[in-house]
């Protein structure tokens, strides 16, 4: 699984590469413009789901307890996990759509959309499964206990609101930006509760130079947590490029590189580090902070629930318009409350979703080799006909 993994991440680097080379001169834009501000919102809330807020506090102590990460301290470890690999992921995918699908028309083939919305579908419970698990990690300093009862009645609310928004965009991205302002004002709050001051900011933004320094360690997978990482971020990579690219105004290459994948690794360094001060201090989260977490967990696993609904929903034909609402929203609940179980039981698992992104990653690049073969070959045709012609 690892070689297949390690494939798809240096398809996905090499394509990156030829296409900004290719349209470097060229001014994309997508179907609903939009300014960098509410791109990089979008991109920011969409693209990451309840794992970035709840993950880090649950993961550091394993990263300095375990001799494969010795390499680094545990918040560069973090951030190589969801650093610059994964954005430029996203990029590439934004890129793709923006530039070879309006001529390719590969996801408008029924087969490859239906694995495509099989891809979406259980992302979609893959992220559902995640929170699952998370939450009790944070309830425990608010509530003496929560049952698995509560944990599914507060998924089929979560899963029943975000099918009744899943087409309404506008919505969507006004809950993309009110989601940014209360992540900010968390790491507010969480760094003022830490008395975590401008020297200890600093002290921690020092910390994150490990990860720059063994950026290269983070490219390809080196242990199977990071395996799982990496195949997480490719099950995200088709869906959240086909969503970004709407937003995309008047952009170059270049300056889409640099709006997708350097500037969402500023906030991301910025609260891991917040995080990762709260680590080393021992300090006891209080539980206004533990529920604003689960809360803004909640928030970024609906923003991501909307528009993955919205997309796998109409492509498999079980849409609001197909289905009527009453039976869109219980046919769609039951079908993601399933999934969901099967992963939280480890009946499934990302990895196979991953390896279903990478095989149409490698449909995409042997059409776009074929076309451009048969373009080459009609051209030469018909130069040697006009050379003919010419001759006589």
């Amino acid at each position: 699984m690892r070689l297949l993994i390690s494939v798809g991440i240096l398809l996905f680097i090499v394509v990156g590469i030829f296409l900004c080379w290719r349209y470097r001169k060229v001014k994309l834009s997508g179907d609903t413009p939009s300014s960098s501000a509410v791109l990089v919102a979008i991109l920011f809330t969409s693209g990451l789901d309840s794992g970035f807020i709840l993950m880090p506090l649950v993961e550091f102590p394993s990263y300095q307890s375990d001799p494969s990460y010795g390499f680094v301290n545990p918040l560069a470890i973090e951030l190589g996990f969801w650093g610059l690999t994964a954005w430029f992921l996203y990029f590439v995918s934004t890129l793709y759509f923006l530039t070879l699908e309006p001529k390719l028309q590969l996801f408008k083939r029924p087969s490859i959309r239906l694995v495509n919305s099989l891809v979406v579908l259980m992302t979609c419970a893959f992220t559902l499964s995640l929170f699952l698990q998370l939450i009790p990690q944070y309830t425990d300093y608010f509530l003496t206990e929560i049952s698995e009862l509560v944990l599914f009645a507060l998924l089929f609310f979560m899963i029943i609101f975000a099918l009744l928004v899943s087409t309404k965009v506008r919505f969507m991205t006004r809950l993309s930006q009110v989601s940014v302002l209360l992540f900010c004002a968390l790491i507010l709050v969480i760094g003022i509760t830490n008395d975590f001051s401008s020297q200890d900011l600093v002290t921690s933004l020092a910390a994150t130079r490990g990860y720059l320094a063994n950026f290269h360690q983070f490219i390809l997978p080196f242990n199977d947590y990071h395996e799982f990482y990496l195949a997480w971020w490719l099950t995200w990579t088709i869906l959240l490029g086909q969503f970004v690219a709407k937003f995309v105004n008047q952009m170059s290459p270049f300056k889409l590189l640099l709006t997708m994948v350097l500037i969402p690794l500023i906030p991301t360094a910025i609260w891991f580090s917040v995080l990762y001060h709260h680590f080393i201090i021992q300090a006891v989260m209080s539980p206004v902070i533990a529920i604003t977490m689960v809360l803004l967990a909640l928030l970024f696993v609906v923003n991501s629930l909307d528009f993955m609904v919205a997309h796998y929903s109409q492509s498999l034909s079980i849409d609001r318009k197909r289905l009527g609402m009453k039976k869109f929203v219980l046919f769609n609940s039951i079908l993601l409350l399933m999934l969901t179980a099967m992963f939280k039981e480890q009946w499934l698992f990302i990895q196979w979703t991953a390896l279903l992104v990478i095989l149409i990653a490698l449909l995409g690049l042997l059409e776009f080799l074929t076309t451009t073969r048969l373009k080459q070959l009609h051209l030469h045709i018909n130069n040697f006909v006009k050379v003919g012609v010419d001759k006589r």
